[in-house]
């Protein structure tokens, strides 16, 4: 079986030495630089250390260096300005598709109108109409999505506020309870209408026990819809277990008026009981 000749020979030539620490029979080549000089590119000077040459660079052509940067950098951004430029004027030009949509379909109202009448003076005023009515589509979107309210299993979007379930959620997720339990129950035609919500905050070790929070809606805020009477509804289970915060300062400007006049409500409740139990202690007394 033949062999490489002279194998030592060899790598003692090419200084490569093998430190047999990878356990097979060759082990992993390593090539010694000891002793090896390199050049600076920009002088004559020589070095036996790259870390010397690397600071010789940066003290002695620092300013070669920079041109030599920006000679490389110069082309590459030369032709990518113009790229760049083109995809700016694109995006501007662009509207939003609804806009241009609400747009399209008031010109061609408006320039219907116009032919029909067929004067110069009933061309100015439906471009005043194109404006108009372009300006209030505008104005409609942003209105809409400025009071978008983030509910319970609402999808990733752009929100401005959270809902009362939601925060009546994110509590009981701190407090290591079960999800809130909601129903909307209608109110009698005959006191008015509507419907009120029944909220069921189940005790973390005893669901359904009498350990159960349960709040009700009073009937002098009842909603028109059901899913507004659960948002009321959760408003009050909020103002139950968490009355002592500040937490109007956070709910939907709808609600806040809720908020206090449920707070209220409670306080007045609370004086009149601690005034009954008085009342009934003095009688015992007696």
């Amino acid at each position: 079986m033949g062999g490489i000749k002279n194998r030592e020979a060899k790598r003692a030539a090419a200084k490569v030495f093998s430190s047999g620490g990878g356990g097979g029979a060759k082990g992993p080549a390593i090539i010694d630089k000891r002793g090896q000089e390199e050049k600076c590119p920009h002088c004559d000077r020589v070095f036996k250390q790259n870390n010397r040459l690397k600071e010789h660079i940066a003290k002695q052509h620092t300013e070669q260096v920079q041109q030599d940067q920006a000679a490389v950098a110069g082309p590459a951004t030369q032709a990518a300005a113009p790229k760049q430029a083109a995809a700016s004027n694109s995006s501007a030009g662009r509207p939003a598709a609804s806009g241009l949509k609400a747009l399209n379909a008031a010109t061609t109202a408006s320039a219907a109108a116009a032919s029909r009448r067929g004067s110069s003076g009933s061309t100015s005023s439906s471009t005043k109409a194109v404006a108009n009515s372009s300006t209030a589509v505008a104005s409609t979107s942003v209105g809409t999505s400025s009071m978008q309210m983030f509910d319970v299993g609402s999808r990733a979007g752009f929100y401005t506020e959270k809902s009362p379930k939601l925060m009546l959620h994110e509590w009981c997720t701190q407090q290591t309870r079960p999800r809130p339990k909601y129903k909307a129950v209608p109110v009698d035609p005959e006191k008015g209408g509507g419907f009120r919500a029944r909220v069921v905050l189940p005790d973390p070790k005893l669901p359904g026990s009498d350990r159960d929070v349960v709040v009700w809606l009073d009937g002098d805020h009842a909603a028109d819809g059901e899913e507004e009477a659960l948002q009321r509804g959760a408003v009050a289970a909020l103002q139950a277990v968490a009355g002592d915060r500040s937490l109007d300062y956070i709910l939907p400007v709808r609600y806040r008026q809720l908020w206090k006049d449920i707070k209220n409500k409670a306080a007045e409740r609370a004086e009149a009981q601690r005034r009954s139990a008085a009342a009934a202690a003095e009688r015992k007394a007696r």
